[in-house]
């Protein structure tokens, strides 16, 4: 099992990968967490249910530096985001930067929406690829980051 220190440092290296073009995101679109049947639902050592956590981060710069409207955000959370997780979730603000193509570092704001579904949910990662989707295309992202793990989560 990898731990939480280790796991973040690996999401920081593969996200610069992707960023020095060693990697292309899109080789990342069809991974999906692993299977419920190998998760063990008892590994919550305190209260909580174990559940699926995918994080998607949303930039909010169109190339050009056309920034994302607040209400344009607002209408893709309505249309887009609550349809496919009508149960809820959470919106994050985020500061961040990337290495470009071309060496150059690009900072850029973002949202950052957390989503929480059961372990057998079958259709979740087809509904969070189709967000992925539907906000690249809209708002002229190269790409959306997801990251998936597991959470303790006690409501």
């Amino acid at each position: 099992m990898i731990d939480r220190a280790r796991g973040g440092a690996c999401l920081a290296a593969l996200a610069f990968l992707i960023a020095q073009g060693c990697v292309e995101s899109r080789t990342l679109t069809t991974a999906l967490p692993a299977p419920a049947s190998s998760i063990d639902p008892r590994s919550c050592a305190g209260p909580g249910t174990l559940y699926r956590r995918t994080e998607l981060f949303l930039g909010l710069s169109r190339p050009g530096g056309e920034p994302v409207t607040i209400r344009e955000f607002a209408a893709f959370l309505q249309d887009v985001v609550t349809p496919r997780f009508p149960a809820g979730f959470t919106v994050l603000e985020g500061h961040g930067q990337f290495r470009d193509r071309h060496g150059i570092i690009v900072r850029e704001d973002a949202r950052i929406v957390v989503l929480l579904y059961g372990l057998e949910d079958r259709t979740a990662g087809a509904r969070i690829e189709a967000i992925r989707r539907v906000y690249a295309q809209a708002f002229r992202q190269g790409s959306v980051l997801r990251a998936d793990g597991t959470a303790c989560v006690s409501f």
